[in-house]
């Protein structure tokens, strides 16, 4: 019976000792790697079919950032992957949903990055997001958002509201979103770009969204057309955030523009997390190929907030922000964020 009882024992201590093997092993590998054993491009080729979470993608962006390459503000290039890991592409064809998923608003105030947002979702999951609208740019704005082919569903609406016409032939009007990711800009951007998306001008003989194309014509900014846009449309921008942050009454994921831009890597990772989709590091290292987006407008150097915006504007933007902060900033933890866009005037 002794014999019987220590062998247990024994075996027991040898199941213990493996398990905390194996976590020493496996799971504090992000822990291991910013200790300077690997370099980055040991860590991003360690890394390229793992699946993501939070503690390994901190740990690769410690060890690169010791070999001097930047992950966390973009300055990890495309060229970078394609040179230190072997037969790295990334697909640019998407696939459709083979099982339908709960519907998810993809909402934003016109203006705010919902296009770019789309492509990093797409080149994230590798699946094709939809739209409210029939966006001619997107594979999964063909069909209505019901058929179970995508679920994040682009819209410029308070509401659940489609007027796609393939919904239109299924009898469909409003769409149950099951939760939501909005997208937050700094207004005096999002109003500005806006602003250009409806008073654009073509010229001759360029390519779309070059440098002078897709934007406002210069005289357009002093007139009483642009003071009469601002001072209207910062309330839709005010109206569509509350709606979201305040009414819409289910989950919604806060996607702030500028920090996105910022850090891209580690924004998407956490709206897939929001999103309950496990992505490997490769296709986070392909956002590294598209961090502006296919359809970024080049703005001229005279087009900034701090030259198009007058006394009388910039007080009446600058109170709406204050109004939403004193609403949403504090629950929703995007009050740094709404201060920062507050514009000094004299």
């Amino acid at each position: 019976m002794m014999s019987r009882r220590i062998t247990k024992h024994g075996m027991v201590v040898l199941l213990f000792g493996s398990l905390v093997l194996c976590y020493l092993v496996f799971g504090r590998v992000s822990e291991i790697i910013t200790r300077g054993n690997w370099s980055c491009k040991e860590a991003v080729t360690a890394y390229q079919f793992k699946k993501v979470n939070g503690n390994s993608l901190k740990g690769l962006v410690k060890t690169c950032m010791e070999n001097g390459i930047n992950l966390s503000d973009n300055r990890f290039k495309f060229d970078y992957l394609k040179r230190n890991l072997m037969g790295f592409s990334c697909s640019q064809s998407w696939e459709y949903l083979r099982v339908p998923k709960p519907l998810v608003a993809l909402a934003s105030y016109p203006g705010s990055g919902n296009t770019w947002t789309r492509e990093l979702i797409e080149t994230t999951t590798g699946l094709h997001t939809g739209s409210i609208y029939t966006d001619w740019n997107f594979e999964g704005s063909k069909i209505c958002p019901t058929r179970g082919k995508i679920f994040i569903v682009k819209t410029h609406l308070q509401s659940n509201i489609t007027h796609h016409p393939d919904c239109a032939t299924m009898g469909v009007s409003n769409l149950n979103y099951s939760k939501a990711i909005f997208i937050l800009r700094n207004p005096y951007n999002a109003l500005l770009a806006e602003f250009n998306r409806q008073n654009a001008i073509k010229l001759p003989g360029t390519s779309f969204f070059n440098a002078g194309e897709s934007l406002a014509p210069i005289n357009l900014f002093g007139s009483e057309k642009w003071r009469q846009f601002v001072m209207k449309e910062v309330n839709v921008w005010k109206d569509m955030t509350l709606y979201w942050l305040e009414k819409y009454g289910r989950p919604v994921h806060v996607l702030v523009y500028e920090r996105l831009r910022e850090n891209t890597l580690s924004e998407m990772y956490n709206l897939t997390k929001f999103l309950n989709i496990d992505v490997p590091f490769n296709s986070l290292y392909c956002l590294s190929s598209n961090t502006t987006g296919k359809y970024h407008r080049v703005k001229p150097k005279w087009m900034t907030k701090e030259k198009l915006y007058n006394k009388v504007l910039s007080k009446k933007v600058n109170t709406i922000i204050e109004n939403v902060n004193a609403k949403v900033g504090s629950r929703m933890n995007i009050t740094d964020i709404l201060h920062s866009y507050l514009l000094p005037f004299d």
